[in-house]
């Protein structure tokens, strides 16, 4: 489920391997790899590739149909396209059977395949089993025509072939229907306004209700697909005594093999509490790209989803007095959206009320949750208990857009932590974690005590670069070490350097720039005791380096970094004890990136540093970004981000130079940048590059210098972090300090070349020299 920071959703957390294709015939052509580019090199580029994926995405469909390859499953066969990847299941018993992707499935959904904590909406997509495996009650007969199942999804058998298809679509049903070679004709989505005829696989098995309501305070969990017997007996060793099952909708993604009556019933003896859930039509302005309510028709297709989810609930022994949740993804919070899902769910309670079950909705609390508490007590159907997404890592049931007042009587249940993977008896899931305070179908029960379900950690970036990853576990003992988790997006984080010190809590120092952050638990063996959510880097500024070279008319620059999505415009001042000796209006600096933020010192500012000893003055230097921009990774739904000015002493240090400006140029490596064509030497032969690294990981840079056929320095690898702004420092060698001691004006011309992994920067330089 998609929580309050989490309007997207995509996954891939499922690996993309081509199986079994020793039943798999390419007819026309292989599929095209893509290869991305993990580069910060390209932020430059990102606007026209963008434009290029949206082209890319509009030939989909001409693309689909033009380049296909056959599959061949137990004497089936069909065309499906070339892109499309093959998932053998008897070879990896662990892949996930979702319809949110393009993909092509054979064989039985596997009780133990392994999901992500969510996937919402379908699209093309096509599952082929064995008629004589789990899928044998399918509906059909002989070869004929594809029969209705409901929404976008038809399920028919061929027993002349020995098997079952199943297939979805939702943009472009032309692609299964080439695929199958027949025509579809499923029947309206449910919520067209029609009660849903009970499908065979939805009559209940059972003749009597199995499961009845209850009350359950304490720690549960949900994920896409149920989770194995064997699994639920491996988690009573957890603190969770509830979890979430999706008992149908027609935006349902994952396969459930293990979904059934009996299966309910084992659970819920076992002492498990369950939280039904339907996820069906989706606000107009969705972000899952799922089908969408209808605003004129939205009372009419609550009714029907309320239906088809009792229908469902029924077969699963599921019985009056339970509740069923309704998954209302996130949305654009719009006149017309709030207008036409509050019409819908005002139905979808009415309905479950009439037959006999406790109706609750599941949504962000900035969306869903926000139009329903806005509108309590003014005498709308309001659900009877809400389950709140709000990914803050707090277990209570407390909410900002809910008034304490409101569904406060054992009403709520908060999903406070996205997708993420737990192990308990050597069993791994991925999950999104809930504090339950509410409605459930089983056994009811007490508060779970124990250690908090997984770590939890706090980033705190410092105005010179460094990020503070305080990592902490309460009541969790054998942490032997902590690893950093880092990466761009909230699903990206992987492992980053080497794991530091253990204990309950610890504080690590991380010389990088990542948009999220993660930390993951290490005990004694080096396996991995929990890992916490990935949480956002605040928006920041950072400045970089000591020193700040000035000429005599005072024009000079402060190496800035901007950590804040779609830029900085950053005002720099400058003050020598209370003496402003320098203040600019607004200059910009890239999002996620670092550059020189300019100023001109005043006449007093001049002064001072001409008197200063040893030609150095101190001066506090402070960065403060007036753009108003309403992003980076940190920034809420609710109003713009607080990003909180940069300050560091730096000394600035004078320099001359006469005659004509010395030419320069550069060129970038993917991830290297030269930030400045000048390069300072002191006295001694010491000097620095100030470069940015642009990679996903801290670059290793060895640097060249010389002028014609003389060497004037050169160096080991020195690293700077990912991300930042650094000086890689370099010696002169003698015969380098003599050519720049001559040097006419103060300015030696040089060739530099940096090189990262073996990709090259650099250009033409200058170096001057200082005292």
């Amino acid at each position: 489920m998609v929580g309050r920071e989490s309007f997207l959703i995509g996954y891939g957390a499922t690996s993309a391997r081509m199986l079994g294709y020793l039943d798999v015939d390419v007819v026309t052509g292989d599929a095209e790899r893509q290869r991305g580019v993990h580069s910060r090199g390209a932020r430059q580029r990102a606007a026209r590739v963008v434009l290029f994926a949206l082209a890319l995405v509009a030939m989909l469909p001409a693309v689909a149909a033009a380049r296909t390859k056959l599959v061949q499953y137990h004497g089936y066969r069909l065309a499906v396209p070339a892109s499309w990847p093959v998932y053998r299941l008897a070879a990896d018993p662990t892949t996930c059977v979702r319809f949110n992707r393009h993909a092509v499935y054979l064989g039985d959904p596997s009780s133990e395949q392994r999901c992500p904590a969510h996937a919402a909406g379908r699209t093309e997509a096509i599952l082929i089993e064995p008629l004589s495996g789990s899928a044998a009650g399918a509906t059909g007969s002989g070869d004929g025509g594809v029969l209705p199942s409901g929404g976008d999804l038809a399920r028919v058998a061929l027993p002349a072939r020995g098997v079952v298809v199943t297939a979805t679509w939702a943009a472009t049903p032309g692609v299964i229907e080439r695929a199958l070679g027949r025509r579809l004709h499923a029947s309206a989505a449910i919520g067209a306004g029609r009660a849903p005829r009970a499908s065979a696989a939805a009559k209940s098995p059972v003749g009597r209700t199995a499961v009845a309501g209850a009350t359950f305070t304490g720690l549960g969990f949900d994920s896409c697909a149920a989770p194995s017997p064997a699994a639920l007996q491996a988690w009573t060793a957890s603190p969770f005594r509830a979890f979430g099952i999706y008992v149908g909708g027609a935006e349902v993604a994952c396969a459930q093999p293990n979904l059934t009556a009996a299966y309910v019933a084992q659970a819920t003896a076992d002492g498990w509490n369950l939280i039904p859930t339907y996820v069906g039509l989706q606000a107009p302005g969705n972000g899952c790209s799922c089908a969408a309510i209808k605003p004129a028709d939205a009372a009419a297709e609550g009714t029907a989803a309320a239906q088809d989810a009792v229908v469902h609930a029924q077969a699963l022994g599921i019985g009056s007095g339970s509740p069923i949740y309704y998954d209302m993804e996130a949305y654009a919070v719009t006149a017309k959206d709030t207008a036409a899902v509050r019409t819908f769910l005002a139905a979808w309670t009415t309905q479950l009320h009439a037959a006999g079950y406790v109706s609750g909705v599941y949504g962000s609390s900035d969306s869903v949750i926000a139009d329903l508490a806005a509108v309590d007590g003014t005498g709308y159907v309001e659900p009877d208990d809400l389950w709140i997404a709000n990914w803050n890592n707090e277990e209570s049931t407390a909410d900002p857009n809910v008034p304490a007042t409101d569904w406060a009587d054992n009403q709520r249940i908060h999903q406070y932590r996205g997708g993420h993977n737990d192990d308990y008896g050597k069993v791994k899931l991925n999950i999104d974690t809930d504090y339950v305070d509410g409605s459930v179908a089983g056994s009811g029960g007490q508060t779970i005590t124990g250690p908090a379900p997984a770590p939890v950690l706090s980033v705190s970036p410092a105005s010179n670069g460094n990020i503070a990853i305080h990592a902490s576990w309460d009541g969790e003992t054998g942490i032997t070490a902590w690893q950093i988790l880092a990466g761009n997006s909230a699903t990206g984080v992987v492992p980053f350097g080497s794991p530091n010190g253990g204990g309950q809590s610890r504080t690590i120092t991380v010389h990088s720039q990542f948009s999220y952050y993660g930390v993951q638990a290490i005990g004694a063996s080096g396996t991995a005791l929990g890992s916490s959510v990935a949480i956002p880097t605040p928006p920041h500024l950072a400045i970089f380096g000591r020193s700040i070279f000035v000429p005599p008319h005072g024009l000079a620059g402060v190496p800035v970094g901007c950590y804040v999505l779609g830029g900085c415009n950053v005002v720099t001042t400058l003050t020598a004890g209370s003496t402003v000796v320098a203040q600019t209006g607004a200059d910009p600096i890239g999002a996620g990136s670092g550059g020189i933020a300019f100023f001109k010192l005043s006449s007093a500012g001049r002064k001072l540093l001409a008197e200063a000893a040893s030609r150095r003055l101190a001066v506090r230097v402070t960065e403060t970004d007036n753009s108003g921009a309403t992003g980076g990774a940190g920034a809420g739904t609710g109003g713009q981000p607080t990003v909180a000015p940069a300050s560091a002493t730096l000394e600035l240090v004078p320099y001359t130079t006469s005659g004509p400006a010395a030419a320069h140029s550069l060129t970038d490596a993917p991830a290297v940048r030269v930030v400045s064509g000048t390069e300072f030497v002191y006295v001694d032969s010491v000097g620095g590059v100030l470069t940015d690294c642009m990679a996903t990981i801290p670059c290793n840079v060895t640097t060249k210098l010389w002028h014609g056929h003389t060497t004037l320095a050169q160096t080991g690898e020195q690293q700077i972090g990912a991300g930042e702004l650094g000086y890689i420092s370099f010696k002169l060698t003698p015969a380098g300090r003599e050519l720049l001691q001559t040097a006419s004006g103060n300015q030696l011309t040089a060739h530099l070349r940096m090189t990262d992994d073996g990709a090259g920067s650099g250009g033409q330089v200058v170096l001057v020299g200082y005292h």
